[in-house]
């Protein structure tokens, strides 16, 4: 009689060390009062159903690396998202998300400066929530200066507003949060730092002293990488102090949850952001 075949097919997801209930219990963590399930399916994938509003500041499209990498930090194995798709049959429409378990090395932490994405354009940084052009303009004058614009996946406190998180280095870096109107694409206002200097907000009606900063802390950046000053270690490029700092997403996100239920109060989140940079880089002295 025949030996039976040796049965080569991978590990189950269950075997790999990560069950529907893990990816339920992570994605509660940046959305604790969402109406959220996860289900194993047959080909060891697993589907996750979740509002489609939080399913958009989560970025699932925008960028599905990244809200992967969301999605990992808190899961004892990486994973990917392979597709969404949305059902409005339903009220308040849902966004059905496929997550499976990698094969790859888990990713740096979305929440510390080593996982922040660099993004090459405006469209890659917001998707396709609305900017007017002088708010684009903004965000391109951040990416040209090396500020790292990327979204908080949660909406912000103040109002329906998705959150432009910027996060520079060097010397002197420019830190903060710009909040933009999810629904008309403007300027609503800014909470801005310098190195360890105060936080300042900004209201509606200063948005121009806002693009007078973004563009000086490009101007530096020019500055600093074309004419790099010896014994600075690399200038701008040197981010191996910052490495291990919280960005401001991983600040501005702790408690958070999506759209449709009442946020805590993060009034001062870019001063929050900046304690948790002096903090960092007192304890590398």
């Amino acid at each position: 009689m025949p030996a039976a075949p040796r049965d080569t097919s991978e590990p189950s997801v269950t075997a790999a060390g990560v069950e529907a209930r893990d990816i339920t219990a992570a994605l509660r963590l940046l959305y604790p009062h969402i109406s959220l399930s996860t289900s194993a399916q047959e080909d060891g994938t697993f589907l996750v159903r979740m509002p489609e509003a939080t399913a958009r500041y989560w970025g699932i499209e925008r960028d599905a690396r990244h809200a992967a990498a969301w999605l990992s930090r808190n899961l004892p194995r990486a994973v990917e998202i392979r597709g969404v798709r949305f059902d409005k049959r339903v009220t308040g429409n849902r966004a059905l998300v496929t997550v499976a378990v990698s094969g790859q090395p888990r990713p740096a932490d979305p929440g510390s400066s080593r996982g922040i994405p660099v993004y090459a354009t405006v469209g890659e940084v917001i998707g396709d929530f609305p900017a007017t052009r002088p708010v684009r303009a903004l965000i391109q004058a951040a990416l040209d200066g090396g500020l790292r614009p990327h979204l908080d996946p949660s909406r912000s406190p103040h109002g329906p507003r998705y959150r432009v998180l910027l996060w520079g280095v060097g010397a002197t870096p420019l830190t903060g949060v710009l909040d933009i109107s999810e629904t008309t694409g403007r300027f609503a206002e800014a909470w801005l730092s310098w190195g360890r200097g105060p936080e300042t907000r900004y209201r509606q009606d200063q948005v121009g002293v806002v693009r007078a900063a973004i563009t000086s802390a490009r101007d530096l950046h020019r500055a600093e990488t074309t004419s790099p000053r010896p014994g600075r270690g690399g200038g701008i490029h040197n981010t191996s102090a910052l490495a291990n700092l919280d960005s401001p997403a991983a600040v501005v996100t702790a408690g958070s949850q999506s759209p449709g239920g009442p946020v805590p109060s993060r009034r001062r989140a870019g001063r929050t952001a900046g304690a948790a940079r002096q903090a960092g880089q007192r304890s590398l002295r």
